[in-house]
């Protein structure tokens, strides 16, 4: 059609066309408002689009930006006062945007994208970040800064030749905890927030790489009557106490979910291998036990997440929490009746670990799929620099053979009772038989997760497409 060919061309000006035919019209206003990127200077006008055009709305990205600061701002007292200044610009910016969509009618799905950054987080030791959209952008419209030809912050001829301090890295990737320890920002301020009930999805993307609080977390959760869909991304912590302290209140977050209306739930715990080896090389320094790269899952908060996941109908945790403890969290009376698909991570499957620990692990899977009657797929995977591999169970609904796969760069002994326990899972479920196949990938080509993800060809999301791209992207450089 000649108007879709027309509005292609991003430096187009699409209005015109609208006055040709109604038609048109209609296309050009998708063009138009379909996907809206949101700062607070502009609540203003989006207040005043009409209710026709609200309709067209299918996807806001809310895009909260700080104060820029430069190395010294971000050291002791300067610290505190960079974050004293932001107090009130994500709280505000967040009920805002509830104030004006508060007003809304619900309409057929509305994905709401909120990220937090500062322009200065890519312009000093993280010069290879990148921050934009949902979207994955064209190889002329990159996203994130172009990176010069200098030599600071560890930067020689635009490659990282050292890598960040431990204190750099606790600055890009902190909390938003002390943005609300301000008596206004806590507390009844949260609990005024105005329902949403136009939102179907939310996504919370790795670009925002300072931690949510778990309290402003449930409070916007508690807002969206109507959730279908929720990614979660955040960074892992480095510290271990830390993580508890996360851990804990996330399992509040996930008992939140069991009251939605939620069909599909996609955490992603984000991490750098080479921020982890930094505080590595920092915790034999103090030689302090409680700090470190190495991510022991909470088995509390794998228990929750099996628990709050009952009435889901997709669910993909990754690092996060561990499939070992998910998967032997249920009770008795326990059944996923909706389920369709499962992915989850454990720290088990890597090469070195013993093939029985792993078969283990499968036919515990096993042995809970067979309280999933709708399940059409599962995979167990873990990744990392120079490891991959996946395990996948996959049912066409006995149209055809049911298939499990062991995928990576190192063969797995598929144990004769891990065979056995998928038989009857798929014998069970789809009444049909059960194929067994193997597939070796190249070590050399996996640099970090993100190229394991790549080279798995999951079968369903284990987080956003874009985030996949900035992951590569940014570790590549």
């Amino acid at each position: 059609m000649i108007i879709k060919a027309l509005i292609q061309d991003d430096g187009c000006c699409v209005v015109q066309y609208a006055t040709v035919s109604r038609e048109w019209q209609i296309i050009v206003g998708q063009k138009i408002f379909g996907r809206l990127k949101l700062t607070p200077s502009r609540f203003a006008s989006f207040a005043k689009i009409t209710h026709r055009q609200r309709t067209l709305v299918k996807y806001i990205w809310l895009c909260i930006e700080l104060q820029v600061y430069d190395c010294w701002q971000m050291r002791d007292f300067g610290c505190n006062r960079w974050h004293e200044a932001n107090i009130n610009v994500i709280g505000k910016a967040i009920w805002g945007l509830f104030s004006i969509l508060s007003r809304w009618v619900p309409s057929e799905s509305l994905v709401l994208d909120i990220s937090v950054h500062s322009p200065s987080d890519s312009q000093h030791y993280f010069k290879q970040l990148q921050f934009g959209s949902d979207a994955i952008p064209e190889a002329n419209n990159a996203q994130g800064t172009v990176i010069s030809h200098v030599s600071c912050h560890g930067w020689v001829i635009s490659q990282q030749a050292v890598p960040p301090s431990q204190e750099a890295i606790e600055d890009a990737i902190d909390r938003y905890y002390w943005f609300f320890q301000d008596i206004e920002m806590t507390g009844d301020f949260w609990r005024g927030l105005p329902e949403f009930t136009a939102v179907t999805g939310l996504l919370l993307r790795r670009q925002t790489r300072r931690r949510w609080e778990p309290e402003t977390l449930r409070a916007i959760l508690g807002r969206l009557p109507r959730l279908q869909e929720f990614y979660y991304e955040p960074w892992r912590e480095w510290n271990r106490l830390d993580q508890q302290e996360t851990d804990e209140q996330t399992q509040l977050i996930f008992k939140l979910l069991t009251f939605r209306q939620l069909k599909r739930v996609v955490l992603f715990e984000d991490f750098n291998d080479d921020y982890g080896a930094v505080f590595q090389v920092f915790k034999e320094f103090l030689d302090d036990p409680d700090i470190g790269p190495v991510r022991t899952a909470d088995v509390a908060l794998s228990e929750a997440l099996a628990q709050a996941s009952l009435d889901f109908q997709q669910l993909s945790a990754s690092f996060i929490v561990d499939a070992r403890w998910f998967l032997r969290a249920p009770q008795p009376t326990w059944v996923w009746n909706q389920l369709t698909s499962l992915v989850l991570t454990s720290r088990v499957l890597v090469p070195q670990e013993s093939h029985a620990v792993v078969n283990d692990l499968l036919q515990a899977a096993a042995t809970a799929a067979m309280k999933m009657p709708r399940i059409k797929s599962m995979e167990l995977w873990n990744g990392g620099r120079g490891f991959a591999c996946v395990f996948r169970y996959q049912s066409s609904g006995g149209i055809r053979p049911a298939k499990i796969l062991w995928r990576g760069n190192w063969i797995l002994p598929l144990g004769h009772r891990t065979v056995s326990a998928w038989e009857t899972v798929a014998g069970q479920h789809a009444q049909c038989d059960l194929r067994v196949s193997k597939e070796l990938l190249d070590a050399d080509s996996i640099n970090s997760h993100g190229d394991a993800i790549h080279h798995l060809g999951l079968l369903e999301p284990v987080l956003r497409p874009v985030s996949l791209w900035q992951i590569r992207k940014e570790i590549g450089a």
